[in-house]
């Protein structure tokens, strides 16, 4: 009907998904990871997840966190600025999440926003 690519038809391993809105397609995301991560550590460690994103991420991925259920203390804002295009710094997220790991807790995901130059 839509008349999209055949890459967007499930064969096999392979398809697409058209999510209706931006935070439909994070829940998903973020439900796939943290099935894949308590597979590998177990169920009774989600309380221990812990996200990692810029501080400029929007607030749709803390309000998609609580539905996947992920505390909000457990989202790392790492600092950004306009002087590196708000990129993540790679230093400060493995500062973070050493700590995390050193306080027994398990990193699982990082976010960052894209630039208006990623995007162009």
């Amino acid at each position: 009907m839509l008349k999209l690519p055949q890459a967007f038809l499930l064969l096999g391993n392979v398809g697409g998904v058209i999510n209706g809105s931006t935070c439909e397609a994070i829940m998903c995301t973020l439900a796939a990871v943290i099935d894949k991560a308590l597979k590998d550590i177990g169920e009774d460690k989600i309380v221990k997840l812990v996200i990692y994103g810029s501080n400029k991420t929007h607030y749709v991925l803390h309000k998609v966190a609580k539905l996947v259920r992920i505390s909000p203390s457990n989202f790392r804002p790492i600092a950004t600025s306009s002087s590196a295009d708000f990129a993540l710094s790679p230093n400060d997220i493995r500062m973070a999440m050493e700590h995390d790991l050193a306080n027994g807790l398990f990193p699982y995901s990082i976010v960052q926003p894209l630039t208006l130059q990623q995007l162009v």
